[in-house]
């Protein structure tokens, strides 16, 4: 596991690592009254009541969680345990008729520094049925293919690319907000034809991410992607790329938000404020037929 020191105070104490914590990335109100949280360094999916407290936590096959004092089921792919570090469940969508949730990594996994990865634009979505959100099961594995960082000009590598968040606004299409280096992107990215790779021989390897862009040779579909919005064609002023926050307000206006890093550390030494910007699709949502 992937363990991050945490500091107590300024003076450099640290705190002793606890696998019980969660770096709670995005929440989703469940049909319940509960709460749906995805998290990045597992990477899980926890179900938490409207205390806090943790009713279930889900994390991959092969995970050892000792010592957490609330149930644990490791029912995700054990290929999860091979996210790349700070690049987990960065989002978490849940479809209109609560059912179904979409957890999609924030970047493709494999080593960026092994020349088999350091190009990778496959980025895996896992498919839960959270009909019984206590005993959630694994439906589907898909993945999909990042723009190419010649998208993002004034990004360095492929590797700066992210999905900071997402939204299921049907069954099987997910709005995704796809941001680079002083660039935002939103993208549809549509599920119903792409291969669900679950049972696929190679699912808990990372040869996927390997090949890449050769996909067919796998007999594999990503899914259907296709831009809606870049901060570039705006009139605005969207005068950050650390955007974090997206929903959907009307079939044709999103908010999206930032992440200020509550204001302190040395991401945000210019004391940037949390900011919300509401965006008009002009292309829409809708496939055009």
């Amino acid at each position: 596991m992937y363990k991050r020191q945490v500091y107590a105070n300024n003076s450099g104490t640290t705190l002793n690592f606890n696998p019980a914590g969660l770096d709670a990335e995005a929440l989703q109100l469940l049909p319940d009254g509960n709460f749906l949280i995805s998290e990045e360094y597992g990477p899980s999916v926890a179900v938490v009541d409207t205390n806090g407290h943790v009713l279930v936590r889900y994390v991959p096959i092969g995970k050892s969680y000792a010592d957490v004092n609330y149930p644990v089921k490791a029912i995700l792919p054990a290929i999860y345990k091979e996210r790349r570090a700070n690049r987990g469940f960065e989002n978490l969508s849940i479809t209109p008729d609560g059912k179904t949730a979409y957890v999609t990594l924030q970047s493709p996994m494999g080593d960026a520094k092994d020349k088999d990865f350091k190009n990778s634009r496959v980025v895996r979505v896992l498919r839960l049925d959270i009909t019984q959100p206590t005993d959630a099961k694994v439906t589907g594995m898909f993945v999909l293919l990042q723009n190419s960082k010649s998208a993002y000009p004034e990004a360095e590598k492929q590797k700066d690319l992210k999905y900071s968040d997402a939204i299921a606004f049907e069954q099987d299409k997910l709005l995704l907000l796809e941001r680079a280096t002083k660039k935002v992107k939103l993208i549809v990215a549509d599920l119903g034809d792409a291969t669900n790779v679950l049972s696929h021989a190679d699912a808990n390897s990372l040869l996927f991410e390997k090949e890449g862009e050769d996909l067919e040779k796998l007999a594999i579909k990503p899914a259907q992607m296709r831009e809606v919005f870049d901060s570039r064609d705006v009139f605005f002023k969207i005068d950050t790329d650390k955007l974090e926050g997206l929903a959907l307000l009307t079939p044709g206006v999103v908010a999206i938000s930032n992440d200020n890093d509550f204001g302190v550390g040395e991401d945000n030494l210019n004391e940037y404020p949390s900011k919300v910007w509401l965006v008009r699709l002009g292309k829409g949502l809708v496939t055009p037929k």
